[in-house]
C-alpha cells in the first residue's frame, strides 16, 4: 500500500520530511565513514513519484533545489582559487590529456547508442567533468599521491569543470537560438571580463571599507553578487550554473577559510545542497532500467567508459611526464568522482531536452558509482607496503608549529630519534631536506601514528591547535600504546578537565596560563616588591 503526500496541502510537512533526510543522512553514514551525497539521490527516489511516498516535485521544491545547485557549484569555485597558483603548465597538461580523451570517449559512446551530435557532445563534457571536492578529498587522504600531484591535480580539475560547464552553455545556446552563437560568444567575452576584473575589484573596495559590519552585511553582500552575476549571465543565455561556477573562483581571494566561508559551507551543504541531491533522485524513473535492456545496457557501457578514458588518461599523461603504468592508474581513478559539475550539467540537459531520461538515469547511477568506489580504490593502491624504520624510545611530535619545531631541533641536534606527523605539504618537504623523519598526515590517522612507529615511542607531544583533534590524538595514542609518556598543548579549561578526566595525557603544556602568570608575577614585583600566592 503507497502512502502519499498532496503536494499543495502538505508543502511543510513534505519540506519536514526532506530536512529531516538532510539531517540523518550525513550523521549516520559519516559514523561509517562513506560518502554520503549519493543516499541524497537514493532517498530522493524513495519518496518521489515514482517511490514510496509519490510526492510531486513542485514549482516551490524546485526553486530551493536550484538555489542548492547554484550553491553547489559557486562553493566548488570558492574552494579551488588558492590551490591553482603552481604547476600550471603541468596542470595545463593534464588537463587538455584527459578533456581530449574523456571527450573522445563519451561522444563516441552517444554515436554508438544513436544519440544525436548534440547529445554526444554534452556527454562528452560531462565526462570530461569532475567533482573538485570529492577528488580533493580523496588526494589529502593520500600522502603519497598528495606529495607527488596534488599541486598538479587540483587546478586541472577546475580546468576541466570550467570547460565543460562552458560547453554545457555553447549547447544551450546552440540547441535554443543556434543562429546567435557569434554573438553569445562575444557576450561570454565580455562577462568574463566583467567577473574576473570588475567584480573583484568592486568585492575587494566592499571587504575593505572600515564601516562595514561583517557579521550583518557579508553574507548578503556575497548572495547578491551571485545572484546579480547568474541573473545577468541569464541574459545573455549562459546558464546560471556556469555563471555561479566562475563567480566562486573570482571571489575565492576575498573569502578565505574563516567564518564568512564556514557560514556559506554550512547553509550550501547543510541545507540547500542536500534539497538539490534530494529533489534530484525525485525526478528520477529507476523503472526504465528494469523495463528496457537497452537503458540498463547503456548504464554499463557508460560505467565501463568512465572508467577506461579516466585510467587511460592518467596512463598516458604519466608516461608523458616518464612515469609508470602504476602512477597513471593511480591517476585516472583519483579522477573517477563525477558528481558536483557532472550532476549539474545532466540536470540541465535534461531539462533543455539534450538528454533524455535514459541518460539523465545512467549519468545520475554513473556519478554514485564513481563517487562511491574511487575512495576505496585510491586507497588500494597508494597503500604503503614499508615499515617504520623507528621502532623503540623515540619521540613522536604531531604537528610541527612554533613550539614544536624547536623541541624537534633540539632533539635532532642532541641526537635522539624522533618522528614528525604534520599535514602541512611544504613543511613535511622542508623537514624531508633536514633529513628528519616525516610522516604526512594527521594525528588522527591511526594509519599516520602507525608509520610513526608509536606502539615503540617513549613520548608522545601534541602540538596541534584544534582541540577536537588534539583530544582524537591523544584518544588514538593511548589505544596503540597505552605506557607512553604523553604531552599535549591546550588552550582551554575544558579541554585541560577531558584530557584528565580520561587520563588521555600524562603532562600538559598551557602557554596563556603559563604566559599569565609570568606577567602576572612582573606586575607585583613592580607593584609591590613581592609576588603574592593565590
Amino acid at each position: 500500500m503507497n502512502f502519499s503526500l498532496n503536494p499543495q496541502e502538505d508543502i511543510f510537512l513534505i519540506f519536514s520530511v526532506i530536512l529531516l533526510i538532510a539531517f540523518v543522512i550525513p550523521e549516520f553514514f559519516s559514523r561509517l565513514k562513506v560518502a554520503y551525497i549519493p543516499f541524497y539521490i537514493f532517498a530522493g527516489m524513495l519518496i518521489g513519484p515514482h517511490g514510496f511516498l509519490k510526492i510531486e516535485v513542485t514549482e516551490p521544491l524546485q526553486f530551493v533545489g536550484d538555489l542548492g545547485l547554484l550553491l553547489l557549484v559557486f562553493l566548488a569555485g570558492l574552494e579551488i582559487h588558492a590551490m591553482v597558483e603552481r604547476s600550471l603548465r603541468s596542470s595545463l597538461l593534464m588537463s587538455m590529456i584527459f578533456g581530449a580523451v574523456c571527450f573522445a570517449g563519451g561522444y563516441l559512446l552517444g554515436l554508438l547508442f544513436g544519440q544525436p551530435p548534440v547529445t554526444n557532445f554534452l556527454l562528452g563534457a560531462v565526462l570530461m567533468s569532475s567533482s573538485v571536492a570529492e577528488i580533493v578529498s580523496i588526494v589529502n587522504s593520500a600522502p603519497a599521491l598528495k606529495k607527488s600531484y596534488g599541486h598538479v591535480i587540483v587546478p586541472a580539475i577546475v580546468i576541466l569543470d570550467t570547460s565543460s560547464l562552458v560547453l554545457l552553455g555553447i549547447m544551450l545556446k546552440y540547441k535554443t537560438a543556434p543562429g546567435e552563437l557569434y554573438l553569445f560568444f562575444v557576450e561570454i567575452t565580455l562577462f568574463l571580463l566583467l567577473v574576473f576584473y570588475l567584480i573583484p575589484h568592486l568585492v575587494k573596495r566592499y571587504f575593505q571599507r572600515r564601516t562595514r559590519k561583517p557579521r550583518e552585511s557579508d553574507m548578503k553582500f556575497v548572495f547578491l553578487t551571485l545572484i546579480a552575476v547568474v541573473a545577468l549571465s541569464e541574459l545573455i543565455g549562459l546558464h546560471g550554473i556556469v555563471a555561479a561556477f566562475i563567480v566562486g573562483v573570482a571571489l575565492g581571494e576575498f573569502i578565505p577559510r574563516g567564518p564568512l566561508y564556514e557560514k556559506l559551507h554550512g547553509l550550501g551543504h547543510g541545507l540547500l545542497i542536500p534539497v538539490f541531491f534530494i529533489v534530484l533522485g525525485m525526478s528520477l524513473d529507476t523503472t526504465i532500467l528494469i523495463e528496457g535492456h537497452t537503458s540498463l545496457l547503456f548504464l554499463i557501457s557508460l560505467i565501463v567508459t568512465l572508467v577506461c578514458v579516466k585510467v587511460a588518461s592518467g596512463v598516458i599523461y604519466s608516461k608523458m611526464k616518464k612515469g609508470g603504468v602504476r602512477e597513471g592508474v593511480i591517476l585516472g581513478v583519483t579522477f573517477w568522482p563525477q558528481m558536483s559539475a557532472t550532476l549539474a550539467a545532466a540536470s540541465i540537459g535534461y531539462r533543455y531536452g539534450i538528454f533524455n531520461e535514459t541518460v539523465l538515469l545512467a549519468i545520475v547511477f554513473m556519478s554514485i558509482f564513481s563517487i562511491m568506489t574511487s575512495p576505496f580504490a585510491v586507497r588500494y593502491l597508494t597503500r604503503d607496503r614499508t615499515t617504520s624504520v623507528l621502532q623503540q624510545n623515540h619521540t613522536v611530535v604531531v604537528g610541527y608549529g612554533r613550539t614544536s619545531s624547536k623541541i624537534v631541533t633540539i632533539l635532532d641536534f642532541a641526537g635522539k630519534d624522533v618522528a614528525v606527523i604534520e599535514k602541512d605539504l611544504n613543511k613535511v618537504r622542508r623537514l624531508e631536506e633536514r633529513g628528519i623523519r616525516v610522516i604526512y598526515g594527521s594525528g588522527t590517522d591511526q594509519e599516520a601514528l602507525r608509520k610513526a612507529g608509536i606502539s615503540g615511542a617513549k613520548v608522545a607531544l601534541i602540538t596541534i591547535p584544534d582541540e577536537h583533534e588534539v583530544y582524537l590524538t591523544a584518544r588514538y595514542i593511548r589505544e596503540l600504546n597505552p605506557d607512553c609518556y604523553t604531552i599535549a598543548k591546550i588552550h582551554t579549561e575544558k579541554l585541560l578537565k577531558r584530557l584528565k578526566k580520561e587520563g588521555l595525557v600524562d603532562s600538559i603544556i598551557w602557554p596563556e596560563k603559563m604566559s599569565s602568570l609570568e606577567a602576572t608575577r612582573k606586575v607585583f614585583e613592580h607593584l609591590e616588591g613581592f609576588y603574592p600566592e593565590f
